[in-house]
C-alpha cells in the first residue's frame, strides 16, 4: 500500500505531464498506483516504478492523449444525454406536458408586443444554466484553493460550461441585432416569418436549458461527493 507522500508524488507528475481534469488525475492516480505497487512487490524502488509506469503510459504525450480521448467521450455523453432527455419529453406520460408547453411558447411568441421583449425573454432564460455552472466551477475552484481537492478544474463541469456558454450565445446574438436595429427595428412587431423563427428559437433554448439544468444537477452532486484519498 502506498503512503500518502507516494500518492501525492504520483499526483504532481500527472500534473506536470499535462494531466488538468479531476476524473482523469483520479483514475490515473489509481492506474499508476496499481502499477507502481505491483512493481514494487518485484522489489523495485517506488522512483524506478514511477519512471517506468511513465513510460509504459507514454510519458507526457500519452497521458495528455489519454486525457483528450476521455474529454471527447465527455462530450460523446453529454450529446447522447441530450438525445435521451428529448426522447423523454415526447413519450408518454410526459408527451402531453410537452405539447402544452410548446403551445404556450408559440401563442406567447404571437402575443409578444415587441422584437426586443422575445429576445430578451430568450436571454435572461438561456443565462441561468451558464450562471450556475459559473457558481459550480467557483466551488470546485475554491475546494483546489483550500487543498481540498488535487486538481483545480473538472471535465464535466468545463463541458457543462462550454455548452452552456454557447446556448446563452443563441439568445445574445439576436438580442445584439435587434437591439442595434441590424435586423427589423427592437419596438416593431414580429413579422409572421419572424415569429416562426423566434418559436423555434425559443423551443431550442428552453430544452437546452431543461437539459443543462439536469445534468448540472448530477454534476452539483459530484462536487459535494467524498473528495479523493490525496485531500
Amino acid at each position: 500500500m502506498l503512503t500518502p507522500t507516494q500518492l501525492t508524488t504520483i499526483s504532481q507528475y500527472l500534473k506536470k505531464s499535462g494531466i488538468i481534469y479531476e476524473e482523469v488525475h483520479d483514475e490515473l492516480v489509481d492506474h499508476f498506483a496499481n502499477a507502481i505497487e505491483a512493481q514494487m512487490a518485484n522489489q523495485a524502488s517506488f522512483d524506478e516504478a514511477l519512471v517506468d509506469v511513465g513510460r509504459q503510459f507514454g510519458c507526457r504525450q500519452g497521458l495528455t492523449y489519454i486525457q483528450s480521448k476521455q474529454a471527447q467521450a465527455t462530450n460523446k455523453q453529454y450529446n447522447q444525454s441530450l438525445i435521451q432527455y428529448a426522447r423523454q419529453l415526447i413519450r408518454w406520460p410526459n408527451f402531453p406536458v410537452t405539447a402544452i408547453l410548446v403551445w404556450l411558447i408559440y401563442t406567447l411568441v404571437r402575443l409578444a408586443p415587441t422584437m426586443l421583449t422575445i429576445t430578451y425573454t430568450i436571454l435572461v432564460i438561456s443565462v441561468v444554466p451558464f450562471l450556475i455552472v459559473v457558481i459550480l466551477l467557483g466551488k470546485h475552484l475554491g475546494q483546489y484553493m483550500r487543498h481540498k481537492r488535487p486538481v483545480a478544474w473538472s471535465l464535466e463541469g468545463g463541458t457543462l460550461f462550454s455548452r452552456s456558454f454557447a446556448t446563452l450565445s443563441i439568445s445574445v446574438y439576436p438580442s445584439l441585432l435587434v437591439y442595434f436595429g441590424w435586423i427589423t427595428p427592437k419596438q416593431t412587431p414580429l413579422t409572421a416569418g419572424e415569429q416562426t423563427i423566434f418559436f423555434v428559437l425559443s423551443c431550442l433554448t428552453l430544452f437546452l436549458v431543461y437539459a443543462q439544468l439536469n445534468m448540472l444537477i448530477r454534476y452539483a452532486k459530484s462536487i459535494d461527493k467524498p473528495l479523493t484519498r490525496l485531500s
